[in-house]
């Protein structure tokens, strides 16, 4: 396994025949994080370990501390099948040991083979593979960098996703995921991640395209609140009540009213009541 040390405090560890895949990493790592620090004021905490993943047993069996990769080792048949799911769909995977922060990203020949019926939903057609492993680098990095934070789901995948679009200095979701959101009957609470993987694939493109079209709102209309909602680690109550509060409602009325308030701002209209 070769190594490549990043002086943002990034660790690219990558099989010799994967030398391009590292390559073109590196170089989305390096753009990525100052746009990170410049958009969010976020800083990397501690050394990040991103693997170039050829396959998902050979990924988490690597990427863990000894205790864990003895735990999954015995366990291997609890979780394989869970998390072989989520690999057909997913070209990049944060995870957070403890102290160790670990980024998985797939190789361009993985990423050739990647299901696209989730991402097809909500993402501007990219055939340019280096581009697509570009983007998913920078999506992954700006995990690492909020990691600390512990963000909800919508927040989360939000920021990541606008991070990509500014890495690209264009959209990278469609218009149309918009349609994602307007289902009267929808108005649910954010999911959790421990739920999100389970979720039919429908489920999981309403909620990571809601988190992008959230968190591109409240640039558009609360900036200040943004800025203040990631200056500090909150409990996920008190960051819902903040983001509440910015707009004069309750945490209920918030979530039950987002959905069509989102769409009302993106289609040219501006009410907020």
């Amino acid at each position: 396994m070769e190594i490549k040390n990043i002086s943002s405090g990034i660790k690219i560890y990558f099989p010799q025949k994967e030398k391009e895949t590292a390559e073109i990493i590196e170089n989305a790592c390096n753009q990525s994080v100052s746009l990170i620090n410049e958009m969010w004021g976020l800083a990397l905490a501690r050394t990040c370990h991103l693997y170039v993943m050829t396959s998902c047993p050979q990924f988490i069996l690597l990427s863990a501390p000894w205790p864990f990769r003895l735990f999954y080792a015995f366990t291997f048949p609890l979780w394989f099948f869970h998390v072989q799911r989520v690999w057909s769909f997913s070209g990049g995977w944060f995870q957070r040991y403890r102290k160790k922060l670990v980024i998985g990203i797939k190789s361009i020949g993985q990423l050739a083979k990647l299901d696209t019926s989730i991402g097809k939903k909500i993402f501007v057609d990219e055939d340019d593979l280096r581009k697509k492993l570009e983007n998913i680098a920078c999506h992954e990095i700006t995990h690492a960098f909020s990691c600390h934070l512990k963000l909800p789901l919508w927040l989360n995948e939000g920021i990541a996703m606008v991070t990509v679009d500014a890495l690209r200095g264009k959209p990278t979701v469609k218009n149309s995921s918009l349609d994602l959101l307007k289902p009267a009957a929808r108005q649910r609470a954010p999911l959790k991640y421990r739920k999100i993987l389970n979720a039919e694939k429908d489920v999981i493109a309403y909620h990571y395209a809601r988190g992008y079209w959230i968190t591109r709102f409240l640039l558009d209309t609360q900036s200040g609140l943004m800025k203040e909602v990631l200056n500090k680690k909150l409990r996920y109550q008190q960051l819902e009540k903040m983001i509440a509060s910015g707009f004069n409602t309750s945490t209920k009325n918030f979530w039950r009213k987002i959905d069509q308030m989102v769409i009302e701002h993106f289609k040219g209209t501006s009410s907020l009541h």
